[in-house]
């Protein structure tokens, strides 16, 4: 289990979300689950638009834990464009699964809407 905690741009905790691997892998699609599926499933409410990387509208800032998520997937050059401590969560995963892991992610956006 790796624990996602949401914090809110004025730093305040909004979630911990708990993630292992049997929740984190989408038999129906067969692919694993994004951290913005886990925070939809959550109902954080934030912006996306493309959900493969393209827009950046579900852009977190990642404040500690980075080596337990993939930030890249498959679309390595859509990362050459944003920060180091950045991600985009509609295509970043979780990649390592330990009870004492912990990803801290804070929101760049307020949001009560989706970009569509």
């Amino acid at each position: 289990m790796t624990k996602l905690e949401i914090y809110s741009m004025d730093d305040e905790l909004i979630k911990i979300i708990e993630v292992t691997k049997e929740n984190s892998y989408n038999k129906r699609l067969r692919m694993d689950k994004t951290i913005l599926d886990f925070l939809l499933d959550s109902e954080i409410k934030m912006p996306y638009g493309c959900m493969g990387g393209s827009c950046g509208a579900c852009i977190v800032e990642i404040l500690s834990g980075h080596e337990f998520i993939d930030r890249e997937g498959s679309h390595k050059i859509v990362l050459k464009s944003i920060d180091v401590n950045d991600a985009l969560t509609c295509i970043a995963t979780v990649k390592e699964f330990n009870p004492e892991n912990i990803v801290k992610l804070k929101l760049k956006f307020k949001a009560d809407f989706t970009i569509r």
